[in-house]
């Protein structure tokens, strides 16, 4: 009586257990598919939104002796990637390495670099090799020049009054060199314009210093200042 009872007990348990565990696996999927709808972002996969892609870069540099840089990298993340209304904005988020300096051929693998200069090469093509804006984090502005944004100055109007700039003066007061006397020109209330270091760019003005070095310092600012046709400082920024 008692080993039939042991036997039926033992039946049961064995039946629970496997019902536990075939609820186990099941409950989970039904649950979640019960929230898929619910779910959003990148949380499904890779996104199926339409992508705006921005004449933008961002650097973070690489340190294989500490997690700071993945603390940086992750914190450039919603900087790089904007859903506004259904359209993700977006522009690569990258880290920066030096050259690998190889001994042996096989070593060739362990060059990050290789890759980010075929990378680069193929989104600066696409920018028709010119960035908008470059953003380094832990990496030297020297150490890009080959991708580097042209340097402006944005020059925006802030009253309800259009204004003149004919005979203003843009200078940088640092080094007292360049500076840029404006031809006639009326700023709308609102309007910005931007004068650029070496190129021109008709949407912001046409506004050039005709200048080859870069003029805004990244270790020590400069500092841009803008004189209306009096010689009376209008405006100065630090860059």
């Amino acid at each position: 009586m008692m080993k039939n009872m042991l036997k039926n007990n033992k039946c049961y348990i064995t039946i629970a257990i496997g019902c536990l565990l075939i609820l186990g696996v099941f409950l989970p999927v039904t649950q979640a598919i019960s929230n898929i709808d619910y779910i959003k972002g990148f949380d499904k996969g890779p996104s199926t939104l339409p992508v705006v892609p921005l004449k933008k870069a961002t650097f973070v540099g690489f340190d294989k002796e500490s997690i700071l840089d993945d603390l940086a990298y992750l914190a450039c993340v919603p900087t790089s990637v904007l859903n506004n209304d259904g359209r993700l904005f977006s522009h690569p988020l990258l880290f920066y390495e030096d050259e690998y300096k190889y001994e042996n051929d096989w070593e060739r693998t362990l060059n990050a670099r290789q890759g980010l200069d075929y990378f680069m090469e193929d989104w600066m093509s696409y920018c028709n090799n010119q960035l908008d804006q470059m953003t380094l984090v832990n990496v030297p502005v020297n150490k890009v020049d080959q991708w580097r944004a042209d340097e402006y100055v944005e020059i925006t109007n802030l009253g309800d009054q259009p204004q003149e700039l004919t005979g203003c003066v843009l200078r940088d007061i640092s080094d007292e060199y360049p500076s840029l006397i404006f031809s006639y020109y009326i700023l709308a209330p609102g309007e910005s314009i931007r004068v650029y270091t070496n190129e021109y760019h008709p949407e912001w003005g046409g506004f050039s210093f005709e200048y080859s070095q870069p003029i805004w310092n990244n270790i020590e600012p400069d500092v841009a200042v803008l004189y209306d046709n009096q010689g009376n400082e209008v405006s100065q920024k630090s860059y």
